[in-house]
């Protein structure tokens, strides 16, 4: 992170993702919020774009029994270091950020 927003911190990361019609966003969760940064039809009055922050309840992440849970443990600590250390790490989400909002 720059040196030229300080103090600051990230809140929450947001991944690139293209929709099934080719629209470019992102999308990301921030606790029991999904996030997406859809552009907008609308133009600025300068004709530069603008861009929408959108929230909506995201589905809760799947718990396991406490034996499931045991058993792999340790796999969601080897998949977070695995993907801090890839250079073109990627989170998997929907295909549309709010498939029901017909973007």
């Amino acid at each position: 992170m720059s040196n030229a927003y300080k103090p600051s911190f990230t809140a929450t990361r947001m991944f690139r993702k293209t929709s099934a019609k080719g629209t470019t966003y992102f999308s990301g969760r921030l606790g029991g919020v999904k996030v997406a940064l859809v552009k907008s039809n609308e133009l600025a009055e300068d004709g530069s774009e603008i861009w929408n922050l959108l929230f909506s309840e995201a589905a809760p992440y799947q718990r396991r029994d406490n034996d499931q849970a045991n058993a792999v443990s340790q796999a969601p600590v080897r998949k977070a270091i695995a993907l801090q250390a890839s250079p073109d790490r990627q989170q998997r989400d929907d295909d549309e950020p709010f498939p029901d909002m017909g973007r």
